[in-house]
């Protein structure tokens, strides 16, 4: 059996879980119900109760990684695209660098 990592904060794991299914299952601008995103959680094996779920949306929606609509459907936040934005940038720009210095020496 694994040992367990002690230092492992359950509610920042909780949180996590929950942004990579509404990114994993989300059809952009579409949202999801909190019943949704619970089932998914469940169908994926992760132990989420409604109520669980719930308070990880508000928090998420407090910080703005996660936007709730009036139609109670959630999306993924402005931070969450931006910082993802971000990333791909980066990456893309250090493919062009690496190109670059390959057509160096052609």
């Amino acid at each position: 059996m694994a040992e367990e990592n002690v230092y492992i904060i359950e509610a920042l794991r909780d949180g996590i879980d929950v942004l990579q299914l509404m990114m994993d299952q989300m059809v952009p601008f579409d949202g999801l119900s909190l019943k949704e995103i619970t089932k998914m959680g469940q169908d994926h094996g992760i132990d989420a109760s409604e109520n669980k779920v719930f308070r990880v949306l508000q928090t998420l929606t407090d910080r703005g990684w996660v936007d709730a609509r009036p139609d109670k459907k959630y999306t993924v936040g402005q931070p969450l695209i931006q910082l993802s934005y971000r990333y791909m940038k980066a990456l893309h720009d250090q493919h062009e660098k690496i190109k670059m210095e390959v057509n160096r020496f052609r």
